[in-house]
């Protein structure tokens, strides 16, 4: 099928320079998981009560890496762990069966057209068959068929988003408003009535503190956590070399890179061995202590804490809480070598007593009546300013405020979502900033992180007409875009549901 991309023609050198990148940056590996467990279930899970076969999720997930691939081109690796292809997988797979029902068929001219715009099959320009062949049997590792079959199924997808998204339109009110949004500026003068202020003023009361805990003892609950024992294996030192330390040869720290490759595969075949001994004799530390290795212990640490001594990525510290206690988990490799890590205990999710948490509750609540303080004071002087404000023709927000002792702050023009001194991105700050207009120029009380504030619109600095002309058709593609990839996902989001998916591929993966 397809035979025009796969006619070589006259031979090419081909572009090794360009292959070795691809091969770099895409990497496959196989995955464990993705082969059938004989003690486990016979089937991947199933999709509208349809079940899918081991060797139908393969085919499906493999297609996915490519596409993701496609998709990230060199950036494919560095984010790889984020993109939960498993998810992905069962998408693709829900997707083509509603392709199927719609009866979507996508001819070989489009399949063809398609992979000839896919740049890295491309020499000056073109098309090149020689190269297309090569990546596909030396780095995508897919037969031309599987992989052609594969850009099938993906335009089937790209279909059913058409089809999905074709009615969407921007009107042209909602270009403008968003554009506005985006644009436009304002400059806001404010007085910060601070928590920060009254803390010190709190006398700690702990029958008061202890109320306190009763009451918003939800507030104090502890999330899971799990203890983790690890053992390392070090990459080698670095051989030294001739050079003397000075201006032109600074002494640095060793790198990964600076390590030979034989120092790295010997440090990865005894971390395997002894992750082969620990399984088979099931007692992480009985083998440990027959090698003389040190067990390190992480102590305590949950999802919202995680712990960063050892430089854990967030994936596998998900992983580890995923493992089930005196299960091990290796040879993982970090940056200085290897390490094999089991979880020793785990802790449920619990509120501790009152006692456990009181510095914490101490902290809380004194911030707590600090800010009621705050409120007040806030309550009071906005009265007072409001009916000063009101009271005069043309009122001087920074007069008023002074002739009260009130420190005025005052920020730069600013966008929506931008930072801002003092206070951060204060949402509801800013969402109240652009909300004010001439005739409306003093605002009510708004909380932020800081305390309450009361703001006053010093300029508006409205968006460039000229400007919004010339870019108003490149800017309703990017809305109509972002609207389309909207509704699809909610499309998507109630296809799920209706294929109430049974996925066996997590139970079997917690399993290995």
């Amino acid at each position: 099928m397809l035979k025009i991309l796969r006619h070589k023609g006259v031979m090419k050198k081909i572009l090794w320079v360009v292959a070795i990148l691809i091969i770099i940056a895409f990497g496959f590996g196989s995955q464990v998981y993705l082969l059938r467990d004989k003690a486990g279930p016979s089937y991947a899970g199933k999709v509208f009560n349809k079940k899918i076969s081991f060797e139908e999720f393969r085919k499906n997930f493999r297609q996915t890496q490519i596409q993701a691939f496609i998709q990230y081109g060199e950036n494919f690796e560095k984010i790889r762990e984020y993109l939960n292809l498993e998810s992905q997988t069962w998408d693709r797979i829900i997707l083509l069966h509603e392709a199927k029902k719609r009866k979507i068929k996508i001819s070989n001219k489009e399949v063809v057209e398609t992979i000839h715009n896919y740049p890295f099959f491309q020499r000056d320009g073109k098309f090149d068959s020689f190269l297309y062949n090569d990546i596909l049997q030396y780095v995508f590792k897919v037969k031309a068929r599987d992989f052609e079959e594969s850009v099938r199924d993906s335009l089937k997808i790209v279909h059913i988003f058409e089809q999905e998204s074709i009615a969407l339109t921007i009107p042209g009110k909602e270009v403008l408003d968003s554009y506005k949004k985006e644009n436009e500026k304002v400059q806001i003068s404010y007085i910060l009535f601070s928590d920060e202020e009254h803390t010190n003023k709190i006398i700690f009361d702990d029958s008061k503190a202890k109320d306190f805990y009763v009451v918003h003892k939800e507030n104090f609950r502890l999330p899971p956590s799990i203890n983790v024992s690890y053992l390392r294996f070090d990459y080698p030192a670095a051989e030294p070399t001739d050079k003397e330390p000075g201006p032109e040869n600074p002494v640095e720290e060793t790198t990964q890179e600076e390590i030979s490759e034989e120092g790295k595969e010997a440090t990865l075949r005894q971390a395997q061995e002894i992750t082969d001994q620990i399984a088979l004799e099931e007692d992480f530390t009985k083998v440990a202590q027959e090698h003389n290795l040190s067990i390190e212990t992480s102590g305590f640490f949950s999802m919202e804490q995680p712990l960063l001594i050892e430089g854990w990525s967030f994936p596998l510290i998900q992983q580890l809480f995923q493992l089930d206690v005196h299960k091990t988990l290796g040879p993982v490799e970090t940056s200085s070598g290897y390490q094999i890590l089991t979880v020793t205990a785990k802790k449920d999710s619990f509120i501790p007593s009152y006692e456990e948490v009181i510095e914490t509750v101490r902290e809380t609540w004194i911030a707590n009546e600090a800010r009621k303080i705050a409120e007040k004071q806030a309550e009071k002087y906005y009265k007072i300013i409001r009916e000063t404000f009101n009271s005069l023709k043309r009122p001087d927000f920074a007069k008023i405020a002074k002739e009260h002792q009130l420190n005025i702050h005052q920020t730069p023009l600013f966008n929506r979502g931008q930072y801002l001194p003092k206070l951060g991105i204060a949402k509801d700050f800013q969402e109240v900033a652009f909300i004010l207009n001439e005739s409306n120029k003093l605002s009510q009380i708004v909380e932020t992180e800081k305390g309450y504030c009361l703001l006053h619109l010093d300029e508006r600095e409205p968006i460039d007409e000229e400007k919004f002309a010339k870019v108003k058709n490149e800017f309703t593609e990017k809305l109509l875009a972002e609207k389309k990839n909207t509704s699809f996902e909610d499309f998507l989001t109630h296809l799920r549901i209706r294929a109430n998916i049974e996925d066996n591929m997590v139970k079997q993966k917690g399993q290995k």
